[in-house]
């Protein structure tokens, strides 16, 4: 649950799944303010130690990760992180995901080699076991700054309502979901949203850049 972050309902954003069909119902609550998946950075320096109360750090849902190490999102303080939600079955929309934010890692290392984490969370904990997410890990060939993550129902629900990330199970096997990627700066901030698939990373690339920089 969250300590202090409050949530409000807001109109429903349009799903690109792993299926064509829309979903007619979706969780509808996010935080707020949450910026627009258009957004530039938007964020000051935060000062050492500092976490704000829009912070994603002041969840305290606990995780799992690939390797089976138990992770809370507070670990990942201090870092610049890219974040979205994903599930290891889907054949559509999620392996574009994951080359998109390849795409962003490939550019953003030539000249910030190491300095930002990457972060997915799985819709399906039932079939993403870590066991599963350590297989979809290598699949993706992605290397060890790049965390999967495993959770219950309740603690899925809240952060995807935090990221604005819209998801419906459909059948069995699929989910319809947005498709949203998103900064977070070292206090755990939104600071930049990137939404649909194969769109011109560079505004997320600039954002995350000024974060490193204010940082320095």
């Amino acid at each position: 649950m969250l300590k202090r972050l409050t949530l409000i309902p807001v109109i429903a954003l349009l799903l690109v799944g792993c299926q064509t069909r829309q979903p007619a119902d979706v969780a509808t609550a996010i935080a707020t303010p949450v910026p627009s998946a258009s957004a530039s950075a938007c964020c000051a320096p935060m000062e050492s130690g500092t976490t704000s109360e829009l912070s994603l750090y002041n969840l305290e849902s606990t995780w799992t990760d690939q390797n089976n190490r138990v992770v809370e999102f507070e670990d990942l303080k201090g870092k610049v992180v890219l974040i979205t939600m994903i599930y290891s079955s889907c054949k559509g929309a999620c392996p574009m995901i994951v080359a998109d934010m390849r795409n962003i890692e490939a550019q953003v290392n030539k000249l910030h080699p190491g300095q930002v984490h990457y972060v997915l969370v799985s819709f399906d904990p039932a079939v993403d076991t870590p066991a599963r997410l350590k297989e979809f890990a290598s699949e993706s060939k992605v290397g060890d700054d790049w965390t999967f993550l495993n959770g219950n129902d309740e603690d899925i629900l809240e952060l995807a309502a935090l990221l604005g990330i819209k998801f419906k199970k459909t059948n069995a096997t699929d989910y319809a979901h947005s498709n949203i990627i998103t900064v977070l700066n070292p206090a755990g901030d939104i600071v930049h949203q990137q939404e649909g698939l194969n769109v011109n990373p560079d505004s997320t690339i600039k954002a995350i850049q000024s974060v490193l920089k204010s940082g320095e």
